[in-house]
């Protein structure tokens, strides 16, 4: 029976008052999503699993949950390297890897060319920037003129700051 809006069951807690709290047992499938097989194991409760026969209060069940820790972890980092790997390639192959900063897009072949209109923009920023204006000055005049960003919203003196930061405008 269910007596939580989210459908998982009331699980329940150790006694931590008492030196030496009593194992407690839960069945893998109503464990909290976040908790972690550490932290719980430190807390002196073992999980048994009655799909995969595992009991962590035994060595045979300490063990297994070790392999499939230590294969989850190789498995991250495997995923991690190759990431990287295609990262690295597509980056030495001059073609974009995320969003192309402001005053650019990614073409048909994936490699950066200017976007006119928005290169356009980043002049005028110049511009008023060399003739001292504060970036709220220029972020309601590209407002006033009806200049918007890529989400068509009104550009703030932060997120201004940010895109010509990276277009070397100071």
């Amino acid at each position: 029976m269910c007596d939580r809006a989210d459908g998982r069951r009331p699980q329940p807690s150790p006694d931590t008052s008492s030196p030496n709290p009593p194992p407690v047992s839960w069945l893998v499938k109503d464990w909290i999503p976040d908790a972690t097989l550490t932290v719980l194991t430190g807390q002196g409760i073992d999980l048994i699993s009655s799909a995969e026969s595992l009991d962590t209060g035994s060595a045979a069940g300490q063990i297994a949950i070790n392999i499939i820790d230590s294969v989850s972890q190789w498995d991250r980092q495997v995923i991690g390297e190759r990431t990287s790997a295609v990262l690295q390639d597509l980056k030495a192959q001059g073609k974009s890897t995320g969003n192309p900063n402001y005053g650019y897009e990614a073409g048909e072949d994936g490699k950066l060319i200017e976007n006119e209109q928005e290169q356009a923009v980043l002049h005028r920023v110049a511009e008023l920037r060399a003739r001292r204006q504060s970036w709220a000055r220029v972020a309601s005049a590209l407002t006033d003129a009806g200049v918007r960003t890529r989400r068509g919203t009104a550009f703030s003196r932060q997120g201004l700051s940010k895109i010509t930061k990276r277009a070397g405008i100071k």
